[in-house]
């Protein structure tokens, strides 16, 4: 498998964590609650991590790379973790807690690593336009996911999807709904408003055909308004 494949392919996972799949795959309460949620990111770490390692062994095989000197494992970087990893232990120090509870707290730090595992992956421009057709479609199938659950919920009672976001599962037990019959399911709010970002860069940089443009920008909108609806506007 080649290292752009498997660069891929974490990045996939990366994104199918954000968006807890979508809602379609039945998981334990532990898993995301403890493991991946929205506020909790261990499992995303895991796989940063990983995509590092992989980074270490393209470099260590290709020996283009070596004379490019393309690492990536800049100065400031190794910096940053230096003092993440020293901010860790003296919170160890003056909380008065084990260093592994302080790393539990504060290991967002390490999604620095990102940067070194995936920025030569996207120095190249068909990477780039596969992230954004990636996180783009994936918002359109995420709102439909909503949609169908918001309304189904609201006018039938009916949960057909799971859901792993607090907020959600309280309005879906109280079928809390708007005047449309919507149940309002905030937590997809967020990464549809990014993917709406990305398309708006789409339009400009004329990426993809305006038949396309129309019909994942209707989505979006349209979903928008449902999932982002008195919540706090962007």
């Amino acid at each position: 498998m080649q290292y752009k494949t498997l660069y891929k392919c974490l990045i996939s996972l990366l994104v199918l964590l954000q968006v807890n799949f979508f809602d379609l795959i039945t998981f334990p309460d532990w898993f995301f609650y403890n493991i991946n949620s929205y506020s909790v990111k261990y499992l995303s770490t895991f796989l940063i991590l990983i995509a590092c390692l992989v980074r270490l062994i393209e470099y260590k095989s290709n020996s283009s790379i070596r004379e490019n000197g393309q690492i990536n494992f800049s100065v400031s970087l190794l910096l940053l973790l230096l003092f993440g990893t020293f901010i860790t232990y003296q919170s160890s120090i003056v909380y008065k807690q084990t260093i592994l509870t302080s790393f539990a707290i504060s290991y967002y730090y390490l999604f620095v690593l990102g940067y070194f595992a995936f920025h030569n992956f996207f120095t190249r421009l068909e990477n780039i336009k596969w992230f954004f057709d990636l996180i783009i479609y994936s918002s359109v199938f995420l709102s439909i996911t909503k949609i169908i659950q918001s309304y189904l919920a609201g006018n039938f009672g009916k949960i057909f999807f799971g859901s792993y976001s607090t907020v959600d599962k309280n309005n879906l037990m109280t079928l809390s709904s708007d005047i449309v019959g919507f149940v309002r399911l905030p937590s997809a709010s967020d990464f549809v408003f990014f993917a709406s970002m990305l398309l708006v860069v789409t339009f400009l940089v004329k990426k993809i055909s305006i038949k396309n443009k129309f019909t994942i920008l209707f989505i979006n909108i349209f979903s928008c308004l449902l999932l982002v609806k008195h919540v706090l506007m962007y």
